[in-house]
């Protein structure tokens, strides 16, 4: 979602796309991971600004991967936030004061300015209580993208320098221990 969707955005023909990171570390790897994606097309248009740093041109960038933080500070000198087409909050799960407050602001934002789109990312979010805070399903449509579940297996590996037999003797203990005790493990009662 975080590559995938300015990378839609652009090709739908949005022409300024502000993309919100919790962490500067984040915001900095999206930009040269989309950047590095979309090399034949737009490569030059995809930058990154996180504080003290910044890889965006004013002319020709379209894409701007930011920290929450820095599109809050940015508000400040543009209240409407008119030098963007869309803005999107990426891992909005991540609850925490500038992201609350920066969702707030957006939500005024979008009532003075209805023309901006505001897009809420993440793969683990309470969506109708995020949809009801920006004015309902008829104000905020809500798009679900279902995702992959990859099958996870467990593999337990003794520590180095035990045999088998070691470690058989430790299980076999361990087991003798729970038994007596109602399955607590521990040292036999004495």
């Amino acid at each position: 979602k975080s590559t995938q969707v300015p990378q839609f955005l652009l090709r739908a023909g949005f022409r300024s796309i502000a993309c919100t990171q919790p962490r500067r570390v984040a915001a900095v790897a999206l930009a040269r991971r989309v950047a590095r994606e979309t090399l034949t097309e737009h490569s030059d248009e995809v930058a990154y600004q996180v504080r003290f740093e910044s890889s965006r041109d004013a002319r020709r960038t379209r894409v701007l991967f930011l920290t929450e933080g820095l599109l809050l500070r940015q508000l400040r000198s543009d209240p409407e936030l008119r030098r963007f087409d869309v803005v999107l909050v990426d891992e909005v799960h991540e609850r925490h004061a500038a992201g609350d407050v920066l969702l707030a602001l957006l939500r005024a934002v979008r009532r003075r300015r209805p023309g901006l789109r505001v897009v809420l990312m993440s793969a683990t979010l309470d969506a109708p209580a995020f949809q009801g805070f920006f004015g309902g399903p008829a104000q905020c449509p809500l798009v679900r993208v279902p995702g992959r579940l990859w099958p996870v297996s467990v593999e337990h590996i003794p520590p180095r320098g035990l045999g088998d037999a070691d470690v058989e003797a430790d299980a076999a203990a361990f087991d003798a221990a729970g038994r007596g005790r109602g399955g607590d493990a521990g040292p036999p009662a004495g």
